[in-house]
């Protein structure tokens, strides 16, 4: 016996329903950041990954997870983090994220 073939979906996008739970998602983070910008998930709010290329001032409470790439975290007493992939950092005060180089970065907003 044959099995059917099995519609695939993108390899960025996969959502599965079963009526006997909730939806479940999967994103490729790092590919829809790079392509799109940034990548979200439905109806989940204070939470993103995306391509930061340039400095960005931060004045509010998030934790961070460099995805890919390399950040510098300058804080307000003038030290800093070093941020390289699979790290991350939470940040109560105001900071100055900046890329070394085109970097993929999810962040929760914490407030």
């Amino acid at each position: 016996m044959v099995k059917p073939a099995r519609k695939r979906l993108g390899p960025e996008a996969r959502c599965s329903l079963n009526f006997n739970t909730r939806p479940r998602m999967k994103l490729h983070l790092v590919r829809l950041a790079k392509r799109l910008g940034e990548a979200r998930f439905p109806g989940i709010e204070g939470f993103r990954s995306y391509l930061l290329t340039q400095p960005e001032q931060v004045d509010e409470a998030r934790m961070y997870v460099l995805l890919e790439g390399e950040v510098v975290i300058d804080l307000p007493d003038k030290s800093y983090l070093h941020m390289r992939k699979g790290e991350a950092a939470h940040l109560e005060e105001p900071h100055l994220i900046s890329p070394v180089d085109p970097s993929v970065i999810a962040v929760w907003k914490l407030r």
